[in-house]
């Protein structure tokens, strides 16, 4: 491992996307001698998920402002900048994220 780099997988467990509770647990129950690690530059994961975000924006011209805006085909929202584009889709990729082990906690779908 260098600085700056990241561990995604261990022994086959995709890490990425999981909350820091579920990623330590995870890491735990596989860490063992020899274990088979995916390792990336973090630098590299951040353009991946960049490159990912804008997968889903859309560029047009306003001839009214004459200037650029950008639609969020995800989260169905225009902007005037690619970065709050990008940050509604990232706001709403985070308000649905869900954390298994407090779904779990709580008995499924059940209030408590």
């Amino acid at each position: 491992l260098n600085v700056g780099d990241c561990i995604t997988e261990i022994s086959g467990r995709n890490l990425q996307g999981l909350s820091e509770e579920q990623t330590y647990a995870s890491f735990l129950k596989r860490l063992e001698n020899n274990a088979a690690l995916l390792v990336a530059p973090l630098e590299s994961l951040e353009d991946a998920y960049q490159q990912a975000l804008d997968a889903d924006i859309l560029e047009g011209f306003s001839q009214e402002h004459q200037r650029p805006w950008y639609f969020n085909r995800r989260t169905k929202t225009s902007h005037w900048t690619r970065k709050e584009a990008r940050e509604a889709k990232a706001r709403q990729e985070q308000m649905a994220t869900v954390d298994i082990g407090e779904f779990l906690r709580r008995g499924g779908l059940k209030d408590k």
